[in-house]
C-alpha cells in the first residue's frame, strides 16, 4: 500500500502509531472498534488519533522535525512535509534522501510524512488487515 494513499482514519493513525514505536505485543497499543463499527486506535487507553488531532499530531511534527511548507495540490492551498528518512528502514542517507508527502490537510501530510520516515514509501497493506480483523469493541 503506498502511504500517500493512506488518508486520515484508523489505518494512517495505525502506520503512525507503528513508525512512533507503538507496538501491539506490548498490550499499550491497539485497535479497536466503537459500538457502530467504526476502526480506531488506542495508545495507553487512551484515543489514539494523531491524523486528526492537532494536539498529538502536532506533538510529532516537532519531536521528528518535519518541516511543513505551504503548496498547492490540484491548483488549491495544501502542505508540504519533509523529513530526513530514519536510519532504521535501511537507506544509505546521501544528500536529498528525504520523506516527503503533500496533501490538502495539514496533519494528513505530516503524518504520511512521518509514516515515510520509518517505513519508506509503501507499508505492508496486509499488516493492518490483520490488525483490524482482530479488533475487539473498546468497553
Amino acid at each position: 500500500m503506498q502511504v500517500d494513499e493512506l488518508e486520515a482514519g484508523a489505518v494512517l493513525n495505525y502506520w503512525v502509531g507503528r513508525a512512533e514505536g507503538w507496538d501491539e505485543a506490548s498490550g499499550r497499543f491497539r485497535v479497536g472498534k466503537l459500538p457502530n463499527g467504526h476502526l480506531l486506535c488506542r495508545a495507553d487507553e487512551k484515543l489514539y488519533a494523531p491524523s486528526d488531532d492537532l494536539c498529538s499530531g502536532a506533538e510529532i511534527v516537532r519531536r521528528n522535525r518535519i518541516a511543513m511548507f505551504p503548496t498547492y495540490v490540484h491548483e488549491a492551498p495544501g502542505w508540504h512535509g519533509r523529513a530526513k528518512y530514519s536510519p532504521e528502514i535501511g537507506l544509505t542517507p546521501r544528500r536529498g534522501d528525504f520523506a516527503e508527502a503533500t496533501d490538502s490537510e495539514y496533519l494528513i501530510a505530516a503524518m504520511r510524512t512521518r509514516v515515510k520516515m520509518a517505513f519508506g514509501d509503501s507499508v505492508p497493506e496486509e499488516v493492518a488487515k490483520e490488525a483490524f480483523a482482530k479488533a475487539t469493541p473498546f468497553g
